[in-house]
């Protein structure tokens, strides 16, 4: 589980939100641009092969990112300490 994840119900809220428009975003981007080569009513085209899998790896690239930040504990700043 994230770091005190469960404490935090402001940042569940937000993170669940930000999954939902991730999500929807991934969806809607694969279904607009690679619908109509995986429906088959177009053939296999240049554009789809290159655009599909690299915008699927930075898309998975930001998950992971989002993940790692939500799940790192954020550490502290001393209480003496001096700027």
């Amino acid at each position: 589980m994230c770091y005190c994840m469960h404490k935090d119900c402001c940042g569940l809220v937000v993170s669940i939100g930000v999954y939902i428009l991730m999500f929807s975003g991934n969806f809607l981007f694969t279904y607009t641009v690679g619908f109509p080569f995986f429906s088959g009513k177009e053939a296999v085209s240049l554009d789809v092969l290159i655009e599909l899998p690299i915008y699927w790896l930075l898309w998975l690239l930001m998950v992971w990112s989002h993940m790692a930040t939500m799940c790192r504990d954020p550490g502290f700043i001393e209480k003496g300490y001096k700027y």
